[in-house]
């Protein structure tokens, strides 16, 4: 559908009220409630209502998204149902139920899709993240190392920038500025090369934050 590509693009300007207007109409006007579009635009809202802070209803979105997927035994669109329900909640700070959503995509790829690198390399770079978060720095580097792994198996642009960041932000929080500034580099690059501009501006912001520090480890 025509409109649900012109929801992405809004989306993807920052024009998340726009792009939840097109998604909510599409969604209201397709009677198959199970079919590939309507499907999509419960995703959209799903990334719109995250990306503004109302992770109840992103959740709503993609517990629908879930039940969907097992009602048409549907493995593949099941495990990354997990993986954006796992995304919503590290966004909300919930890291044990983000966890348990990410372990339970990852067994769905490891019984059933071994071969699906772009699924591993995303789950190992959010649950690096948390690691992060909870400052377990050792099995960050671990898990952001296989995410990495797999992203290059994967051929995906946007998996070996999310890996990068996560190494860049791995840098930042153990004031290993020099490694951070490269590995901030890195992701910028190829985000780049994949067109994805918000990501490309969002790591930018990052440099800048830690701009002084990051020169001063440099210089060091």
């Amino acid at each position: 559908m025509q409109e649900l590509d012109d929801a992405f693009d809004l989306f993807d300007k920052g024009e998340f009220q726009q792009a939840e207007k097109i998604y909510l109409s599409c969604l209201n006007s397709i009677p198959d409630k199970t079919s590939t579009s309507y499907k999509a635009a419960l995703n959209g809202l799903g990334y719109v209502k995250s990306f503004q802070g109302q992770f109840g209803k992103a959740t709503a979105y993609y517990q629908e998204l879930l039940e969907i997927s097992k009602k048409q035994f549907n493995l593949k669109e099941e495990a990354m149902a997990l993986h954006q329900l796992g995304m919503v909640e590290r966004m909300a700070g919930n890291y044990q139920r983000a966890l348990d959503f990410f372990t339970s995509e990852s067994e769905i790829w490891t019984r059933h899709f071994p071969d699906f690198y772009v699924g591993f390399a995303a789950n190992f770079y959010e649950r690096g993240s948390i690691a992060i978060k909870e400052k377990k720095y050792t099995e960050a580097t671990v898990l952001l190392n296989q995410s990495l792994e797999y992203a290059v198996l994967s051929k995906s642009l946007v998996a070996q920038g999310c890996a990068y960041r996560g190494m860049g932000e791995l840098g930042v929080a153990t004031s290993k500025f020099d490694e951070a500034k490269n590995a901030f580099h890195k992701a910028i690059s190829v985000f780049k090369e994949a067109e994805d501009r918000i990501a490309v501006e969002e790591i930018q912001s990052l440099l800048e934050l830690h701009g002084d520090t990051v020169s001063k480890e440099g210089q060091a």
